[in-house]
């Protein structure tokens, strides 16, 4: 599943959520840490690894060339899960919104990015570029709440977004050319829709997201199968920790590669196509043996009813989310060493990252990370 769908997705259950806790009498703080409680463990488990290896290696004076790389890149993917928590920082407050306003607001949203591409691509204000990081994934989150509320899956509502979403993004990038084609960088491309978002890959997500309602008819009669439900249960169960550790295992490989002398050939080509299963066989072998060590993170109780209060919680899923933006922006290469970076004209260094995601887990108190259960418990 794409990024964008997975907003959307996010959008849904969270609308789910906040309606239960609305009549279960719950609070803001409630939501807050169960959120947190769900998308972190395993992303401090990563860090607390990486951190380490790169302690070790920095020590030894081995931090050099493909391992500082790697130490420099592992932690990138993790740039949606600092997103997504502003989203969920937001949620309360949209959800609200959109029971309020409905379609209004996520007309103002979709305003709000033309204005900011507007901004960025015709006058280069990159400013606009940071802002519409909040802009569209928030328009994007929003489409959820009209999953959840039936209005997206009316008759023929789903093929109308799958249709007008796609033929729009099409148009913007092929069409006009006032968009990249490509919707996430790639080695030598890195301009695309994703980084940062704008208007064209919010149309991609709601093509996408039609796509998606179409299929899930189908898709749950597939569902009432024992063996599929509950590999699907299982999957969910350890998702974050593949999202986390995938990209290690892709190092892992890179460097069995390295250390034997062998190059693989360049992205794209038809060589690099023939040994793409094989590839992705090999990367599975170390991403499985990571996912049994590690899948632990995720067995994570939910947090009592009390703990802190709204605004503190708040800020604690401010101060987390910085901090792993961060840390997926500047990597951990040169964490000990007081390497920085600059991104986006504002110096900033791994160490500053970690410190902020602490302060927030802090502030949401009560919430420690879980010892490795034994085979007793």
């Amino acid at each position: 599943m794409s990024a964008a769908v997975s907003g959307s997705v996010g959008g849904f259950a969270h609308a789910m959520t906040l309606a239960s806790l609305r009549r279960r009498g719950g609070t803001l703080g409630d939501f807050y840490r169960s959120r947190v409680t769900r998308l972190l463990p395993p992303v401090l488990v990563l860090l607390g690894v990486w951190a380490a290896v790169v302690g070790v290696l920095e020590a030894g004076g081995w931090e050099r060339g493909p391992v500082a790389l790697a130490a420099d890149r592992v932690t990138t993917p993790l740039w949606f899960i600092g997103v997504y928590l502003i989203v969920v920082l937001f949620a309360p407050l949209m959800e609200a919104g959109h029971r309020r306003y409905g379609r209004l607001l996520l007309a103002v949203l979709v305003v709000l990015g033309i204005g900011f591409d507007v901004l960025e691509f015709r006058y280069d204000q990159l400013w606009a570029g940071v802002a519409n990081l909040v802009v569209i994934w928030l328009a994007i989150h929003q489409l959820g709440f009209f999953w959840a509320d039936g209005s997206l899956t009316r008759g023929w509502v789903p093929a109308v977004c799958a249709v007008a979403g796609v033929g729009v993004a099409v148009l913007l990038t092929y069409g006009l050319h006032w968009y990249p084609v490509l919707m996430v960088g790639l080695p030598g491309r890195p301009t695309s829709n994703m980084a940062p978002p704008d208007v064209a890959l919010l149309a991609y997500a709601i093509g996408q997201l039609g796509v998606v309602l179409l299929l899930r008819a189908p898709a749950a009669r597939w569902l009432r199968r024992t063996r599929v439900w509950l590999t699907v249960v299982y999957g969910n169960g350890v998702v974050m920790t593949l999202f986390c550790w995938h990209l290690s295992a892709v190092f892992v490989v890179q460097g069995v590669l390295l250390l034997a002398g062998l190059k693989p050939p360049a992205a794209g080509t038809a060589g690099w196509w023939g040994i793409f299963p094989v590839w992705i066989a090999a990367c599975a072998v170390p991403l499985a043996a990571l996912l049994l060590l590690f899948r632990w993170a995720e067995r994570v109780p939910a947090p009592p009813p009390t703990g802190a209060g709204p605004v503190t919680a708040a800020a604690g899923v401010c101060l987390a989310a910085i901090g792993v933006f961060v840390v997926s922006q500047v990597g951990l290469d040169g964490l000990f060493l007081g390497a920085s970076e600059e991104v986006n004209g504002v110096t900033l260094a791994g160490w500053m990252g970690l410190a902020a995601l602490l302060a927030g887990l802090v502030l949401l108190r009560g919430w420690p990370i879980p010892a490795r259960p034994t085979a007793a418990g």
